[in-house]
């Protein structure tokens, strides 16, 4: 009887041992994945529409760098992943068609080491899809958003991916929540580099943006995110634009070659916009326009053709210890705005007034620096009751222009 039951234990173990040690199931055509466990692609797949579709969860496609690729315009994506679970799709090639990865109240899973490339719409596309992880990516030449997360796709984690020219968009974030973008190159779009809509508390960090036409980040109707350390250069509009933004910080990123204004801000309000550096642009160092109680603090804009700071038809806002240096206009410039402080800036050689108030009252500046300015230290035009405090006034055309 014991021999028996050692023998029996024995067998249990040797296919425990057997199941776990099982090689995963060969592919070699497009076809639905219905069931949970390991999958390897063996060879390139040419298809007239879809090739891959998910029915389980908890499955891993690793393509072993074959490609799947559609014939002519194939219709569909590339590989449909709807109400599913515990994805992983690696170090695959999907190009040529309509989408090439598309997930749908998908949930935990995960994109990694692919080329997604010459798809005739998104490259990879998320919808009411949260909790994913796009991460060392190469997502090329695409017809319309390299990346593409809408519908409370919230939580979702995008690292370290390359998005080279693609069309519209490098990345679309729309009314997605909480998710961070971080490490990325967003390079050579037709349209902004990544634009963030309806979306809050997302980070945006780390990320190199350049050669973007419109804008180089787009944050419009969302709040409290933060854009932080980013290099953003050569961007045929505004390096960042604000539209309707509550509550963010854009902190520590390096601006410059922008063809429009370094950073540009309109409607919105409460905002944060510290120690950044602006330069070389084509319009102003930061323009914002009606923007209520933001914070400008120790940003350091220099030798752009516009002016330093232009705040237009904005109230309540504080600009404190920031550099505004060897700019082509104004140092800083206000125009109908009013309530505004300003303290312990240094306002130096540029190429018009260092401060210039027009239409604006009820401000106050207290301890700047103005040296060297063009033209006035300080030049007021039609305006009331703004007040001036500890002024250091170096060598001008003109000291005060009242």
């Amino acid at each position: 009887m014991n021999l028996l039951r050692q023998l029996f234990f024995l067998g249990i173990i040797l296919t425990s041992l057997h199941f776990v040690s099982a090689s995963p199931a060969e592919l070699s055509s497009c076809q639905n994945l219905n069931q949970s466990g390991a999958y390897i692609l063996t060879k390139d797949i040419f298809a007239n529409n879809t090739c891959f579709t998910f029915s389980a969860d908890g499955i891993t496609l690793d393509g072993q760098g074959k490609h799947i690729q559609g014939i002519g315009n194939a219709s569909g994506p590339g590989i449909e992943i709807f109400n599913r679970q515990n994805i992983t799709l690696l170090n695959l090639a999907v190009a040529n068609f309509s989408d090439g990865i598309y997930l749908k109240n998908t949930s935990t899973t995960t994109l990694q080491f692919l080329n997604i490339a010459h798809n005739y719409g998104y490259g990879i596309r998320l919808e009411s899809s949260p909790g994913n992880s796009i991460t060392n990516n190469e997502i090329i030449e695409n017809q319309n958003a390299g990346i593409y997360l809408n519908l409370d796709s919230d939580n979702s984690t995008i690292l370290s991916n390359t998005v080279l020219n693609n069309a519209n968009y490098g990345l679309r974030l729309e009314y997605s929540n909480q998710s961070r973008i971080q490490g990325n190159t967003f390079s050579g779009t037709t349209g902004a580099g990544a634009t963030i809509l309806g979306s809050n508390q997302i980070l945006f960090s780390e990320n190199l943006v350049e050669n973007n036409n419109a804008f180089g980040i787009r944050d419009e109707n969302s709040s409290k995110n933060e854009v932080s350390g980013n290099s953003i250069s050569s961007i045929t509009g505004p390096g960042i634009f604000l539209l309707g933004s509550k509550e963010s910080i854009v902190t520590g990123n390096t601006i410059k070659n922008s063809a429009a204004e370094g950073i540009r801000a309109e409607m919105s309000e409460k905002n944060v916009l510290e120690q950044n550096s602006i330069s070389s642009g084509n319009g102003s160092g930061i323009f914002l326009y009606n923007i209520n109680n933001a914070l400008l603090k120790e940003n350091f804009i220099s030798q752009n053709a516009g002016d330093g700071i232009i705040l237009e038809a904005s109230q309540n806002d504080s600009i404190l210890k920031n550099n505004i240096l060897s700019n082509d206009g104004y140092g800083l410039h206000l125009y109908a705005s009013s309530g505004i402080l300003d303290s312990q800036s240094n306002i130096e050689n540029n190429r018009l007034d260092g401060i210039y108030l027009e239409t604006s009252k009820d401000n106050s500046f207290e301890e700047e620096i103005l040296n060297n300015n063009n033209e006035s230290a300080v030049h007021l035009y039609n305006d009331a009751n703004n007040f001036f405090s500890q002024l250091i006034i170096g060598p001008h055309r003109h000291g005060l222009n009242l």
